[in-house]
């Protein structure tokens, strides 16, 4: 039943203009409160955790609960992603700008320093 509905009757409601008020992505209360349960979750479980969804990325600070979220990319002019190399990892934006002669670039952007994920 819900296959069927998203599928024919809510893709048809948002072609014409109306965006799910419940979404993570647009409704600032509604991504709090998902952001609050996988904290707990992660505080209960004493377990990292790495999503994303919620369309706001998030990387933990020392003493900080291990939830990274990976933000999102969907956007036009940019995604934001999470990097892992030699067992460190990196919250990042790639980005597409403009030089001074207006051509364009991709360009990467760390949002959060690495860490190592064995001290986590």
């Amino acid at each position: 039943l819900g296959r069927f509905l998203s599928r024919h009757v809510w893709r048809k409601i948002e072609s014409f203009g109306l965006r799910d008020p419940t979404s993570a992505a647009i409704n600032y209360a509604v991504m709090k409160k998902v952001e609050k349960k996988v904290i707990n979750w992660v505080t209960e479980n004493n377990q990292m955790i790495i999503c994303g969804h919620t369309h706001r990325p998030s990387c933990p600070r020392e003493g900080e609960p291990p939830y990274f979220n990976d933000g999102c990319c969907i956007f036009h002019e940019s995604i934001t992603c999470f990097e892992i190399v030699r067992s460190e990892i990196t919250l990042v934006k790639w980005d597409i700008k403009t030089n001074a002669n207006n051509v364009f670039y991709v360009d990467r952007e760390v949002i959060a320093v690495p860490r190592k994920l064995d001290s986590i």
